[in-house]
């Protein structure tokens, strides 16, 4: 394993050359994955503790590449879909959830990590649509999960083995003998869903900016708009996309699904 050590500042400024030469190309935001799988017998340039760095090392990491961006593009026009991350992260958004399974769990654990990030003053939390790890995602959990993804801040299909691409859920469905109904394909789901956020740009427009302006996330815990009721206390399955909108992902292939409902909120479930 090779590891940039940014503890030395001419290796920093190295590598934030080798980031701006992509952003000349015209790239616009960088995905910095990985960051945390740090060898404990590392000797760092400016003597760190070798335990430590396994959580400061993301920092440094993210750090470097955020500034590469604004030094190439202008301060508040950063942005990057981060992996990692600890204390002095929320200065670099967006983080993403990670490499998690295909799977209804792994999409409840995807919702439970995020809402833990959001928890700990990270005001944006994305995660990889359809799941990463795994073979073939079911389509049923597939589509699912495109609605879960679609409420929120930044929406990315992201997959491992296969590209998740909504036609090739409808194409498994189809060699596995199910028939596609109008307006429930991967297709119809995913144009749906687009759409929707499409109309709901103005609203997450103005989310976007409260992480800034006040500190909110956009994508809330239950228990941080409604301090005062207990019940919110422990809700894991469903969330607050602003202050205006209950999502209640579904996490069965029945459909069915519980939440706790607070007046004054839309629903989306």
């Amino acid at each position: 394993m090779g590891l940039v050590d940014f503890t030395n500042p001419a290796a920093r400024e190295w590598f934030k050359d080798k980031v701006k030469a992509l952003l000349n190309q015209g790239v616009d935001a960088i995905k910095t994955d990985f960051g945390e799988r740090i060898p404990r017998d590392v000797v760092w340039y400016d003597g760190s503790p070798k335990l430590s760095m396994h959580n400061w090392y993301t920092q440094l990491y993210n750090q470097a590449v955020f500034e590469a961006i604004e030094e190439t593009y202008g301060k508040g026009n950063a942005c990057l879909y981060a992996r990692s991350a600890t204390v002095g992260g929320q200065q670099q958004p967006v983080h993403w959830g990670g490499d998690c399974e295909s799977t209804f769990n792994g999409m409840a654990q995807s919702l439970r990590a995020g809402l833990s990030l959001t928890s700990s003053g990270f005001g944006f939390w994305s995660h990889g649509i359809g799941g990463f790890e795994g073979a073939f995602p079911d389509p049923a959990v597939y589509k699912r999960w495109v609605a879960f993804g679609m409420l929120g801040s930044h929406s990315r299909l992201h997959g491992s083995t296969v590209y998740r691409v909504p036609w090739l859920f409808d194409e498994e469905d189809e060699k596995n003998g199910v028939a596609l109904v109008p307006g429930q394909t991967a297709v119809d789901v995913v144009r749906e869903f687009t759409k929707l956020k499409l109309e709901l740009m103005p609203y997450v427009y103005q989310l976007g900016l409260q992480p800034h302006v006040n500190g909110t996330p956009v994508m809330r815990s239950m228990f941080v708009e409604f301090p005062d009721d207990p019940a919110c206390r422990t809700l894991d399955r469903q969330y607050m996309f602003g202050p205006s909108m209950l999502v209640a992902p579904v996490f069965t292939y029945s459909g069915e699904v519980s939440y706790r409902f607070r007046c004054g909120c839309a629903i989306a479930a």
